[in-house]
């Protein structure tokens, strides 16, 4: 039987809910504690006492068949009243096919066996009891109205910690809304603050998910590609129309196994989203949580502008994020952490990071129509990722400061080019892939603007060609530096490069892109755009630390400002039997005379320079290398001091 007292809410005396009060079950005229369960399959069973909870009520009790006595005490065991005997009964479950079929069921039954939803067997069933006294909201799911008597409730009865979206009608077979039935069952989770469980299928939405409950997918299915993406699909199927994001999330929940999509498979090139009608289906993000909420083994692809959106203190883990239009993820509040993610094929950037204090720890941030990442808020931490033939630069510092680019692997970045620096094997000037590629953002790390306090240290560079050696070899340089604001307080030493030998038909066997040669500098290629700070206060560059056996082309342009000078300095340790250091030293002066001039030391080769006189305009010096290697002897290098003067 189901045991349930007159009064649900207990009471004292003088009107008020009794909070903790105990229900004490023992087998007839004895002090013997008898078992009682809390739902009617009689699986889980209640503790001894059975405790009421804040508001003073008791939740359901479950008896077997057998004689009982029943003590109800105080929350500190005074006695309120006890009944000996209670009579414990077999239960008799009318069976029914459907929730429909229950609305129309005779209240005179007590309980009822539902077989489905919509259908037997379709997981939407279960067993529910009537209680004449309930008023809660009806949901569709857990509590049902009667279409016979409208004074009470059927009750669905739960024996797990998480609510099941078939239960309220979701179907996930790729073709019905769902919408109504997903946003119920979330309500529901979130009022009895229980997880909502999404099983495997594809589940069309008509409008945003309001997520207020943690919701997680059927297990299994966490890979690389969409093939192998979630088992759980959530689909919403008219673009911006009632709401441009698919999932909208509350703060602190977990969404976890759920593959995020549109209603257009992505299969357009890689470097533009296509702007065609056929892509209006599509909305413009797919998930945007608020504050702490938890990503885990997550797959979103082929949205507008975002696939997430992450808030304040996201954690992000193990996740996929592809084929959107303006990047896969964008970090929209601080303090976030972004670890063990595979970024890949968006047509724009992989990761946008405009906020604060951001961890991007182990990720695999790949093949991205421009920049891998993009940096722009400050006090970061990028460690021990891939980034891998990116069309921009592996990596974009913009407007930030305090941060440390630690142990990552940059290989074949800067590939979106015209074939002459970087080109994917498929991207040519007619194909809708192609996408020109500015000279400063053929980079694995790109320093744009303003920036100070940033640390490169322990990281490996490669360049090469695709996978198939096909494409044209990326990028022009491991570091490219520009901008019109100064920068300071950077350190760049102890990393590495290695070559990756060419076997592509187009080039000749190990060869290289322009700014290499066959040993890959790990640190020594840089290029430095219109105003890269080698002037203010007599500051300067350095990049040391490197096992450097050529140095290629290096190209320097900067404006030069009244009374003060600049100077980039590049120093190494030799490897080999005479342990030393050679120094490429350029030295960028304002004379007295009120000329511009530069002082270049320790060059073999020829160095050109190009640029206007007055105070302002643009110098640009060139080494055409490479012109500066180990090994040779004092008499071959060039050790007096060369002068130009424009």
């Amino acid at each position: 039987m189901h045991f349930v007292l007159p009064h649900r809410t207990m009471i004292d005396a003088n009107g008020v809910p009794m909070v903790g009060a105990k229900l004490y079950v023992y087998q007839s005229g004895t002090t013997t504690a008898a078992t009682t369960w809390a739902n009617l399959p009689r699986t889980v069973i209640n503790p001894t006492p059975v405790v009421a909870d804040a508001e003073g009520i008791l939740p359901p009790v479950w008896l077997a068949p057998g004689s009982y006595g029943i003590e109800l005490r105080t929350a500190s065991d005074e006695l309120v009243s006890a009944v000996d005997p209670v009579q414990g009964e077999p239960v008799a479950a009318v069976e029914v096919a459907t929730i429909a079929d229950l609305q129309i069921l005779p209240t005179r039954h007590a309980y009822a066996h539902v077989l489905g939803y919509h259908a037997a067997n379709d997981c939407g069933g279960g067993f529910f009891y009537w209680d004449a006294a309930e008023t809660a909201v009806i949901d569709g799911g857990m509590v049902i109205a009667s279409s016979l008597d409208s004074a009470g409730r059927w009750i669905r009865v739960v024996d797990a910690e998480r609510l099941d979206a078939r239960w309220f009608g979701a179907k996930g077979d790729g073709a019905t809304d769902d919408t109504a039935a997903l946003q119920a069952a979330i309500d529901a989770a979130t009022a009895r603050v229980m997880t909502l469980f999404l099983p495997s299928g594809t589940f069309h939405t008509s409008a945003t998910l309001n997520v207020t409950c943690s919701v997680v997918g059927e297990e299994g299915g966490t890979g690389y590609n969409n093939s192998t993406f979630p088992r759980t699909k959530l689909v919403k199927t008219n673009g911006n129309t009632n709401g441009n994001v698919v999932l909208s999330v509350s703060e602190s929940l977990t969404l976890a196994r759920i593959w995020i999509a549109t209603a257009r498979d992505p299969d357009y090139a890689l470097a533009f989203y296509p702007t065609t009608p056929a892509y209006d289906v599509c909305p413009d993000v797919g998930i945007v949580t608020a504050k702490r909420v938890r990503i885990e083994n997550i797959a979103v692809s082929g949205f507008r502008l975002y696939g997430l959106e992450a808030g304040l203190s996201a954690h992000v883990i193990a996740s996929v994020f592809s084929q959107c239009g303006v990047a896969g993820v964008r970090f929209a509040g601080n303090d976030g952490v972004f670890e063990g993610n595979t970024v890949r094929h968006n047509s724009g950037d992989g990761v946008l990071a405009s906020a604060t204090f951001w961890r991007v720890v182990n990720n695999r941030i790949e093949w991205n129509s421009g920049a891998g990442l993009v940096q722009d808020g400050a006090e970061f931490t990028i460690s021990a990722n891939l980034f891998d033939r990116n069309g921009g630069p592996g990596l974009k510092i913009g407007t930030a400061w305090g941060g440390t680019v630690v142990g990552n692997y940059f290989c074949r970045n800067g590939a979106a080019g015209n074939g002459t620096v970087g080109r994917w094997h498929f991207s040519a000037t007619d194909d809708p892939s192609y996408r020109a590629l500015p000279k400063e953002e053929s980079a694995h790390i790109y320093i744009n603007s303003y920036q100070r306090a940033i640390t490169i240290t322990g990281n490996r560079y490669r360049y090469g060609t695709d996978d198939n050696n096909g494409g044209a070899s990326a990028p022009a340089h491991i570091y490219s530096i520009s901008g019109t604001a100064p920068s300071y307080g950077f350190a760049i030493n102890d990393n590495a490069g290695e070559f990756w030998a060419s076997t592509n038909s187009g080039e000749a066997a190990g060869a290289v892109g322009a700014g290499f040669d066959a040993n890959y500098p790990g640190g020594g290629s840089l290029y430095a755009g219109a105003q890269p700070d080698f002037t203010a206060e007599g500051r300067y560059r350095a990049i040391r630390g490197h096992y450097v056996t050529t140095l290629p082309t290096l190209v320097i342009r900067m404006n030069q400002e009244n009374d003060v000078f600049g100077q980039v300095l590049i120093n190494w340790t030799r490897d080999g039997d005479n342990p030393g250091t050679g120094v490429a030293s350029v030295t960028f002066l304002r004379s007295t005379a009120g000329g511009n001039a530069f002082v270049i030391e320790d060059v073999l080769g020829v160095a050109t320079l190009a640029g206007g006189a007055a105070p302002g305009d643009e110098l640009t010096v060139t080494f055409d290398g490479p012109k500066l290697r180990f090994g040779m002897t004092t008499a071959t290098l060039l050790k007096a001091m060369s002068r130009l003067s424009v």
